[in-house]
């Protein structure tokens, strides 16, 4: 644990958590807010937070974020949530901070709709577009929105506030199942790979969708994993991922693109299945910040989105 100032002037310090206690853009079920405490108890039971070691992980046969030093600086939130409210703007200012100290931001929400300040703050601090990697059940997009975001952003149409943003060039979808009334208008900044299709998907064809030139945002919503690795979430939906086919997906595309941050939202922390729930989480979590922070001979390095 430590403070924003200390995370982002200590040169050992290579990502940052930030926990977002804030679900008032949720639609259905409520409780997404209680997530980052929740991750936090079970985390323990996962990984050895004061060692700078790693872990020795015998299922892939090395240490994990052995060398990787991460620095979490609680949460941020309101007593009395206001929708889009002044939470946002404090977390963007939070993730603006650390994107130009060249630190990694972990947000770990919270409802989805907080994307769209994780993805406000890279870009203040940043140059050049980038790319979302979106692991999730929903599209959360109908077309690019651009304008009042206060008025009408919410966790079911993220994507088209982010889609809204000039300097965002791609968003690829992985694991969207959710049928939905009208066709959503795709364009030239989404490609989807829906349901189960990545799974067994040649990497070379995955990695076709993430233009190499771009640095990358990843965003997993739980609800990605079918609801019998992960039933505390707001919005299930049957047929998804398992958490194992998750985390080889996520660690296939992460360690091959320069990630320029990482959020996984919308665990609901409290309640029935709730502990496993986040045990999954957690662990999908470490590994993905493990794929995204070792070094990588097949990472492209010096993208046109470096920090400024």
């Amino acid at each position: 644990m430590t403070t924003l100032g200390h995370a982002v002037t200590d040169p050992a310090i290579d990502a940052v958590v930030v926990g977002v206690e804030y679900d008032a853009g949720a639609s259905a079920r409520g409780g997404s807010k209680t997530a980052p405490d929740a991750l936090r108890r079970v985390a323990a039971s996962l990984f050895a937070p004061r060692s700078d070691r790693g872990m020795w992980d015998p299922a892939l046969g090395r240490r994990i974020l052995d060398g990787i030093r991460i620095g979490d600086i609680g949460n941020i939130g309101d007593v009395v949530q206001m929708r889009n409210g002044p939470v946002l703007d404090r977390l963007a200012g939070a993730v603006e901070a650390v994107t130009a100290a060249r630190k990694l931001p972990v947000v770990v929400g919270g409802d989805h709709s907080i994307t769209h300040a994780v993805v406000r703050g890279i870009l203040a601090a940043s140059e050049g577009a980038i790319g979302l990697i979106h692991l999730d059940a929903h599209t959360d997009y109908f077309r690019p929105a651009r304008g009042d975001w206060r008025s009408s952003l919410h966790h079911g149409n993220v994507m088209s506030w982010v889609a809204g943003e000039e300097r965002v060039e791609r968003i690829a979808q992985f694991g969207v199942r959710q049928r939905v009334d009208d066709d959503p208008e795709f364009g030239s900044k989404t490609v989807v790979w829906g349901g189960r299709s990545s799974i067994d998907a040649d990497i070379n064809d995955l990695l076709a969708d993430l233009p190499a030139h771009l640095g990358w945002h990843v965003t997993i919503d739980v609800d990605v994993l079918d609801p019998a690795y992960m039933p505390s979430t707001g919005t299930p939906v049957p047929g998804g991922f398992s958490t194992h086919e998750l985390i080889d997906l996520v660690c296939r595309l992460v360690s091959r693109r320069r990630i320029v941050g990482v959020d996984i939202v919308e665990l609901i922390g409290e309640g029935e299945g709730a502990q496993r729930s986040a045990l999954a989480a957690a662990d999908v979590l470490a590994r993905t910040l493990d794929a995204a922070l070792r070094p990588s001979a097949d990472r492209p390095t010096g993208t046109a989105s470096s920090s400024r």
